[in-house]
């Protein structure tokens, strides 16, 4: 097992190895260096102030103390070993929190461009309608914990504020809910509701659609409907009638009415004063259509004459 931890840790400072500070690339350096120490356990070494002796009598202070110093010569021999043969000598002599600071000091105006880059893009960040929103918010995420690092906090509710400001006007509805409701969360927890509530949306669109699909898909198969007119009478006069022949006097048949418009109160009123008008006409059609035959009246007379 000690075996296996050792390996890794020279592992790790491998990386230091490959990417020794010379000077332009300190963030990424001092990115790794935190790495290391945090693998080893020594990060609070340059994170928190120097400690004090403490007096001979406390027998467990002593011992602790010891350790503090086998802790600070430790990540002191890690950070020399990391620079360049010139940054060694300036800085030899030093406590590991007192080489940290002044090499901020040295390289201070990088991390000040740095820091102007990353707010910049941050704080112009506008996810667009058609992008995913898990991405561009996971990105937002990362330039706003990368300006902590360099000294600029935010705050979560700042940095919530700037995430909702970016969103489409499709997230409308989840922002009134979200400050209404004023939800405790932190970044990555509003990251994943931001995800579920498009999830909702994409959702719903397709159920959207695919109800207008099927409405349109069902009017084609169906066809347009034909609308029938009901029968109504004429307007003025009739149509001419159809007569059949036959016998003398028999029966001789009209047509109906053949269709014309649809139906009016006006016409309806028009109807009735003329209906005693139209039984007149069909009346006087059908004794001028018809032939009549006037034989003479049979006598005594006329049957003399005949037997003549």
């Amino acid at each position: 097992m000690d075996i296996f931890l050792n390996m890794s840790t020279l592992s790790l400072r491998g990386i230091l190895d490959t990417s020794k500070l010379v000077g332009a690339n300190f963030d990424d350096w001092y990115r790794n260096l935190r790495i290391v120490l945090m693998h080893e356990k020594l990060i609070d070494v340059i994170d928190k102030p120097t400690k004090e002796a403490p007096s001979l009598d406390d027998a467990l202070a002593i011992e602790a103390y010891q350790k503090y110093l086998e802790e600070c010569l430790t990540a002191k021999c890690i950070i020399l070993a990391s620079m360049g043969s010139e940054l060694q000598r300036q800085h030899q002599d030093m406590d590991p929190p007192q080489i940290i600071e002044h090499l901020k000091k040295m390289y201070g105006g990088q991390s000040r461009t740095a820091r102007y880059q990353l707010s910049k893009t941050l704080l112009r960040s506008i996810l667009t309608a058609n992008s995913q929103v898990g991405p561009r918010v996971l990105k937002m995420i990362d330039l706003i914990e990368q300006l902590q690092k360099l000294g600029c906090i935010l705050g979560k509710e700042l940095s919530q504020d700037l995430i909702l400001q970016s969103l489409p006007e499709s997230f409308s509805q989840f922002i009134v809910n979200f400050n209404m409701n004023k939800m405790s969360c932190d970044l990555h927890e509003m990251l994943n509701m931001l995800i579920d509530y498009e999830n909702q949306i994409t959702s719903e669109k397709k159920k959207g659609t695919a109800m207008i699909v099927g409405n349109s898909s069902k009017r084609k198969v169906k066809g347009k409907k034909k609308f029938k007119r009901k029968p109504t009478a004429p307007k003025g006069g009739v149509t001419k009638p159809k007569s059949k022949e036959g016998n003398h006097g028999e029966g001789i048949e009209l047509d109906e009415i053949q269709e014309i418009d649809e139906p009016t109160q006006a016409q309806d009123c028009e109807i009735q004063v003329e209906q005693p008008l139209l039984d007149v006409l069909k009346l006087t059609r059908r004794l001028s259509s018809s032939v009549v035959d006037v034989q003479e009246p049979i006598t005594i007379t006329t049957l003399a004459r005949a037997n003549e």
